[in-house]
């Protein structure tokens, strides 16, 4: 499972000293390679959402420690980096960018992952009322 979260974790792991992340002999812009960084992590962890908020632990130590083991590896990085340039001018809305404080991300962790959202609670709602007549 924790697999799953490595390619998030990949845009948290890079050396993120923008000068070490241009190519060599190609003019880049650091700021927009800090972003795609942002951008990256923000979008696999938006896809991890919406995935995995679908999974179920009927165990609740077990669901405690896969959450625990997530916030483990997800949120020191990501609180360092997120410290590192949340006053850094790399762009005019930094917020597109910083999508989440490590408080939110931390929140998110805690209580959205392995509760076992329904799909389409709807088209529950709407099986349950025709049986209901």
């Amino acid at each position: 499972y924790m697999k799953s979260w490595d390619k998030a974790k990949e845009y948290l792991a890079i050396d993120w000293k923008p000068q070490k992340l241009l190519v060599k002999g190609i003019k880049s812009n650091p700021n927009k390679l800090i972003k795609e960084r942002f951008n990256g992590f923000n979008a696999e962890v938006k896809q991890l959402f919406e995935t995995q908020q679908y999974f179920y632990i009927a165990d609740k130590s077990l669901q405690t420690k896969m959450r625990n083991a997530i916030k483990a590896s997800i949120l020191p990085p990501y609180t360092a980096i997120v410290d590192k340039y949340k006053d850094v001018n790399f762009s005019k809305r930094i917020d597109d960018y910083i999508k989440y404080t490590p408080q939110t991300l931390h929140d998110i962790i805690t209580s959205e992952f392995f509760e076992g959202r329904m799909k389409s609670k709807s088209k529950l709602l709407s099986a349950l009322d025709k049986i209901k007549m």
